[in-house]
């Protein structure tokens, strides 16, 4: 199953990018175990590769693999998105109330790994420009 989320931040790609590693391990009140790859270039962008394993209120664990994308968006804004995908653990029985607790697990924690993004890059102090 696919899952994407983005936000924009007002601040420079390279203090995004120094920032990203604070930003990861949590969600909600229930620790997320997050493993990054080393960052690459793709075309403009910064792309660090990502995996966490989350578990859902059932106890089932849900794993997600996707790319962090950090693009500058102009010198002083910065576009981070997640794009990934997820698949069901082996043993569950999928039905649509199984199948929505799992995809809204894999929303929430995408979510938050980007807004933890946000709240790193708030405690930098800013450059002046």
């Amino acid at each position: 199953m696919f899952v994407q989320d983005f936000l924009y931040i007002d601040s420079p790609p390279e203090q995004v990018q120094a920032v990203t590693s604070r930003a990861l391990g949590t969600e909600g009140d229930r620790p997320v175990e997050v493993s990054a790859g080393d960052a690459l270039q793709r075309g403009g962008a910064v792309v660090v590769p990502l995996s966490w394993t989350a578990t859902s209120e059932t106890g089932w664990p849900l794993r997600v693999d996707a790319d962090l994308e950090i693009t500058p968006m102009g010198a002083t804004r910065t576009r981070v998105a997640l794009v990934g995908h997820y698949e069901l653990p082996t043993g569950v029985w999928l039905t649509s109330i199984t199948g929505r607790a799992f995809r809204e697990l894999a929303e929430r924690t995408t979510r938050s790994i980007l807004l933890g993004v946000v709240a790193a890059q708030n405690e930098q102090p800013h450059t002046a420009t």
